[in-house]
């Protein structure tokens, strides 16, 4: 089964709760380096999706 959780809180404090776990992604407005986390650009108005970077990989990749 998949829960889906609309939250509409700031860009830093969904990553901030990415990297501690508590979200497995989150959609935001904002793009910035942070260790960590792995950012995938989805829409051309600015919205990337982020996750904890999986072990191993680079963790602070940004493509732009």
């Amino acid at each position: 089964m998949i829960w889906i959780t609309l939250l509409i809180i700031g860009s830093r404090t969904i990553a901030q709760k990415v990297l501690a776990g508590e979200l497995e992604l989150g959609v935001v407005g904002a793009k910035w380096n942070e260790t960590g986390l792995e950012w995938k650009e989805m829409f051309a108005d600015e919205l990337v999706c982020l996750g904890r970077a999986s072990p191993g990989s680079a963790g602070n990749r940004n493509s732009g």
